[in-house]
């Protein structure tokens, strides 16, 4: 057995490779020759390619060894390397990187030079350069190598911080370097690295553009022999192998993926240390190990989160702050990193020197090297702290987040600022609500200090003094309206009690009057309806108050008309006739005597009420009793702690949204009873048990409860929906990854699309049957369906061809070539249509009557469509592709309906109900999105309760239920979309009612008691 000890780790990580790392660099030897050539021509070399291709490792690992062994020009002059990124203070880096390859081509000769000075050289002398070469050279002939690495800075922060200093030091930093090419005295090589997104910026610099014209080399991605002797051969100096089948998986997976490289290394580096934690290098580095460290997927987010998850919790706010000072995103809308001083980095987030490098040796440990320098450079307060790579911002889930709350932030601030601006011009007004509110938020939730706001706009004070005089106006205002609707509450309530007495009076003066016990009971007749009349007006008075501090009311209050309120004041009218009701029987004689006139009544009829106003009132109703409703569905979200409570404003929620007749798929409230169903029986109450590994397929027998999964532990499995606590029953235990599985129309054939396996056929009528093989190319399938005929399976095989098999014949044939390899395929109901999506975004239909030649019908390049499917009746395609979009194609027409955005990361499955009304997605975001397709301007229900990516869904031929497969435990759950279900659920748990306080509080005083359950 190799010991863990003898071996020692060759692939260093997310980060880049560094100069000490040559001896482990490989995959590279073409473009090293091409580039050393190109730059001993020319004298410069601009090396372009995309984020995560490789350029830097490509300069640190290959260029510059090659360039040191066999001198610049071929000749025996002594090379020095002045290596640099710019960053936003590049005559800054630019010092330091002199002094210190000085320093480093001998340790002996320390001439003393500050960095101030140099920089203050480079800075006032177009031709600075030279002089400062001069300075800090440590004797003898040289030629330097100038290699300035993710020039794309100088753009971006050009752009993100839109300050004049700045974009005139960028400038003058350009023309430094074109003159440094045009003077003789010290001979000056330069390797400059940019990402291919920002080459057209350079239009805006004739001179060095024209240099890069004449030098750009376009970085190739790596074959996959390259990608091999990567893998293999710094492998094998480790005495190392690894699977050839993980190798042809990893190629595969990483294969036009964003940050192809950096990844790869990070999983190399990940999966020798899990083997290495097992003491055993005996056998190759294998899946099991690819599985262990979270795969492709979650590998770096695992990995991050361990060394976060290991702060204190003060730690993990700092460790916050921190990283969002080092990253940051432009207005192109992608982050990127932003190197800063440890020193700066305190400043800004008002910690100590010493809190932030506590933070930041976690995070660049040999195990846990996410930022640089490593662990052998000792920080301290003038130290410069970058992440390991850009791709970390992309790669871990937590940062990703983090670097959106910043860009938000930066947002509002310069809001405010040029806000600030326009309003010490006399240009704009204060701010008032809601933008105010949104304002005091952001101000309170960040607490932005000084130095922070220093680098986005320089008017920090002016801002602040403007959000308080803001808030001052503001607070002034609401005391006016205040004191004005409590003056005006009373003048109507005086109104209103000078009414009552003139009626009341009016009353005593006509029972006086009278002479007769009868007219003496027909006047108090008169009076109870005068009563009822000015009861109705008081409603009206406490009414128009209302609406005096409450601008809110849509509706017109007319003259003797009560609006909606005057339904609950009646209960109050009757209770005081009740208590009235013995008096007036003592007062009363015991029989009326005949023949007495009634007066005619004095009260005036209220006016007549319009249809129209009614019409209007019970609108205003509506959206009242709507937007209270939306409100006790949010507010159940936000209840901790007491599960009978959420549940409650859940249900009352539902009842409001049912009875006004609200949205039938509204986001919150489901929500909220869904939260409400998981706190009263558990999160685990809608999952199914019985897979180890990622379910990766679902799919249901038609017209039945009935559902079979397929997943990576190679288990085939049906399940009944309507037994949730059952046992699944297990068709087959292969030994492969299960990558997808469909049925036939008739249900009595399974297919499973493998990783290795090819294409397994099961009956499903029979248990852990030896299932029959379909055979092709590499056995790879992760795109099949069946045709309806039920004994046809078309599928996509590794070599861009899509193929019809016939099962009981053992026969195929291919029906189409297609230009990449195809991710995804699903068949029409009818069987004439075959929508096919592929890795180079490419969404294709084919036609049986037209012989199925592919028919281009969607094209977003580089964009992989990972998930197609057809409606019910063929009508519609939605396309779910790499950026998390949902395209939603008409068929007829072949024309873009919409465009359904809202996950974050790719959409992996997608599936419609029978009716067509509804479509589910789900992403490696970890949430399913369920659209309403009736009307996909809403937002989608979300569904939350994976804690990875889901990989599959499917609904039921009812459509009310919904199953999700995911990788993490709890990793099969079943979904209910029928809220009567969802509230039946809710109240056989709930061991209360809520209060009558709890109703005042969170539905209205106002509103009549009800109980949600009945």
């Amino acid at each position: 057995m190799v010991k863990s000890g003898d071996v020692f780790n060759p692939f260093p990580g997310l980060r880049p490779f560094a100069y000490s790392d040559r001896g482990f660099f490989f995959g590279r030897d073409i473009p090293v020759s091409q580039i050393t050539e190109k730059l001993n021509n020319n004298g410069i070399v601009t090396i372009i390619g995309t984020s995560g291709s490789g350029k830097s490792s490509l300069i640190n690992a290959g260029i510059i060894p090659a360039m040191l062994k066999n001198g610049i020009d071929g000749g025996d002059t002594q090379c020095r390397v002045v290596s640099l990124k710019p960053g936003n203070a590049p005559f800054d880096n630019l010092s330091r990187a002199l002094i210190a390859s000085g320093k480093d081509r001998n340790s002996n000769s320390d001439k003393g030079e500050q960095p101030e000075e140099i920089s203050r050289i480079l800075r006032n002398n177009v031709n600075g350069l030279a002089d400062a070469l001069s300075r800090t050279k440590t004797g003898g002939k040289e030629k330097v190598l100038l290699v300035i690495d993710q020039f794309e800075d100088l753009f971006r922060y050009r752009y993100s911080r839109n300050n004049s200093i700045l974009i005139h030091e960028h400038d003058s930093f350009i023309r430094l370097l074109v003159e440094a090419r045009s003077q003789t005295t010290i001979p000056v090589y330069i390797i400059v690295s940019i990402q291919s997104d920002f080459i057209g910026d350079f239009q805006h610099f004739h001179e060095f553009g024209s240099l890069i014209n004449e030098s750009s080399y376009i970085l190739p991605q790596m074959t996959r022999d390259d990608i091999k002797e990567a893998i293999h051969r710094p492998a094998a100096l480790a005495g190392i192998d690894i699977d050839p089948r993980l190798e042809a998986h990893l190629f595969n997976e990483l294969r036009n993926r964003t940050d192809s490289l950096p990844l790869l290394q990070h999983l190399l580096n990940r999966m020798f240390e899990f083997r290495k934690s097992h003491d055993n290098f005996d056998q190759p580095i294998s899946f099991e190990d690819y599985e262990g460290v979270g795969t492709i997927d979650n590998a770096v987010s695992r990995h991050a989160d361990e060394a976060f998850m290991s702060l204190s919790d003060n730690g993990r706010l700092v460790c916050e702050h921190m990283f969002k000072v080092l990253t940051e995103k432009g207005v192109d809308n992608r982050e990127f990193a932003n190197p800063s001083r440890v020193a700066d980095i305190a400043s800004i987030i008002r910690v100590r020197v010493a809190d932030v490098i506590e933070i930041a040796d976690k995070f660049r440990q040999p195990d846990h090297l996410f930022l640089q320098p490593g662990n052998d450079v000792r920080l301290n307060s003038d130290t410069v702290i970058d992440l390991a790579h850009e791709s970390l911002i992309r790669l871990w889930r937590r940062l990703r987040g983090w670097a959106e709350e910043e860009a938000d932030s930066v947002v509002m601030y310069k809001h405010l600022a040029e806000a600030s601006r326009f309003y010490q011009m006399g240009k704009g007004p204060l701010l008032t609500t809601p933008e105010l509110q949104l304002a005091l938020n952001w101000y309170e939730k960040n607490d932005p200090s000084f130095q922070w706001a220093q680098r986005y706009n320089r008017a920090f004070e002016r801002t602040v003094q403007f959000l308080r005089k803001s808030k001052e106006v503001h607070d002034l205002r609401e005391e006016e309206k205040q004191e004005q609707s409590i003056k005006l509450r009373s003048s109507l309530r005086m109104v209103a009690a000078i009414g009552l007495l003139i009626v009341a009076g009016a009353g005593y003066l006509i029972f006086n009057l009278s002479g007769s016990l009868s007219r003496m009971r027909a006047e108090l007749d008169a009076v109870e309806a005068v009563e009822n009349d000015a009861s109705g007006r008081i409603a009206i008075i406490d009414t128009m108050a209302g609406n005096a501090v409450d601008q809110d009311n849509e509706v017109p209050v007319r003259s003797g008309v009560a609006p909606d309120r005057q339904e609950p004041a009646q209960p109050v009218r009757r209770a005081r006739t009740a208590d009235e009701a013995p008096a007036e029987a003592e007062e009363s004689p015991p029989a009326l005597l005949p023949g007495l006139d009634l007066p005619e009544s004095r009260v005036e009829p209220a006016p007549a009420i319009s249809a129209e106003e009614i019409r209007a009132r019970e609108e205003a109703q509506k959206r009242r009793m709507l937007a209270i409703s939306q409100s006790l569905a949010v507010r159940a979200l936000q209840v901790e702690n007491d599960p009978d409570l959420k549940a409650l404003l859940a249900l009352q929620s539902h009842v409001f949204n049912e009875q006004y007749n609200g949205a039938g798929y509204n986001p919150e409230i489901y929500a909220g009873l869904i939260s409400s169903v998981s706190e009263l029986y558990g999160n685990s109450f809608n999952v199914f048990r019985g897979h180890s590994e990622s379910v990766n397929s679902v799919v249901f027998r038609r017209n039945s409860s009935i559902f079979y999964t397929a997943a990576s532990d190679g288990q085939v499995l049906q399940w009944d929906l309507n037994d949730r606590n059952g046992q699944p029953r297990t068709l087959a235990q292969l030994p492969f990854v299960n990558n997808k599985i469909v049925i036939s129309p008739n249900g009595q054939w399974l297919a499973v699309g493998t990783n290795g396996g090819g294409i397994q056929i099961i009956n499903p009528t029979r248990s852990l049957t030896t299932p029959f093989q379909i055979s092709y190319g590499d056995n790879r399938i992760i795109a099949l369906d069946f045709l309806p005929d039920n004994e046809h399976i078309v599928f996509a095989g590794s070599d861009n061809s899509l193929i019809r098999y016939h099962i009981r014949t053992n026969t195929r044939e291919i029906i189409a070539e297609i230009g990449s390899e195809v991710l995804s395929l699903a068949v029409s109901a009818g069987g004439n249509l075959i929508v096919a999506g592929t890795r180079a975004g490419h969404v294709y239909l084919l036609n049986r009557g037209s012989g199925y030649v592919p028919e281009l019908i969607q094209s977003s390049d580089g964009n992989d469509i990972h998930a197609v499917s057809f409606n019910s009746d063929g009508s519609r395609i939605a396309a779910g592709n790499l950026r998390g979009e949902i395209s939603i194609i008409d068929v007829a027409t072949r024309t873009l309906i919409t465009t359904l955005r809202g996950h974050s990361a790719r959409v992996v499955d997608l599936d419609f109900t029978p009716d067509n009304s509804l479509l589910a997605s789900s992403s490696f975001d970890g949430t399913i999105h369920v659209w309403n397709l009736q009307n996909p301007g809403e937002s989608p229900l979300v569904l939350r309760g994976h804690g990875s990516w889901v990989r599959s869904v499917a609904f039921n031929s009812s459509g009310d239920k919904l199953v999700s497969g995911s990788r993490q435990e709890d990793r099969l759950r079943a979904w209910i979309f029928n809220t009567n279900e969802i509230s039946t659920l809710i109240c056989d748990r709930l061991s209360r009612s809520m209060t009558q306080t709890e109703w005042n509080r969170f539905v209205g005083e106002d509103i009549p008691y009800a109980e949600p359950c009945r």
